[in-house]
């Protein structure tokens, strides 16, 4: 039986928010190409469509490349160093919102 990988480009309505996905059978490789934090309200309704097409395609995993001096604000993935810069990031999809948010230090009301 042969692994589908499918490729997905997610733009927002805006076009100041731009996130790359590649997902191989129920893990996602997930990539923030671009993002203007001054407009947030369209970075969530992007996040938000990605996590629906996640959950349609029973993603169960998040993987994402990240500094190694970022790791200590993913405290709810498994951390694999790469080389002595990079590591992965790998985040259960139901702590990917709240992973998003503490990472990001977006402070909730």
């Amino acid at each position: 039986m042969s692994q589908m990988f499918v490729e997905k480009k997610f733009i927002s309505i805006d076009k100041e928010h731009i996130f790359n996905t590649s997902i191989l059978e129920n893990i996602v490789w997930f990539q923030i190409e671009q993002a203007n934090f001054s407009n947030y309200k369209t970075f969530f309704l992007l996040i938000k469509d990605c996590v629906d097409y996640f959950r349609k395609n029973n993603i169960q995993y998040i993987k994402q490349s990240i500094l190694i001096s970022d790791a200590q604000s993913f405290k709810f993935s498994e951390f694999i160093e790469v080389n002595e810069s990079m590591g992965t990031i790998t985040t259960p999809i139901e702590k990917f919102i709240d992973e998003l948010v503490f990472a990001l230090g977006i402070e909730l009301i």
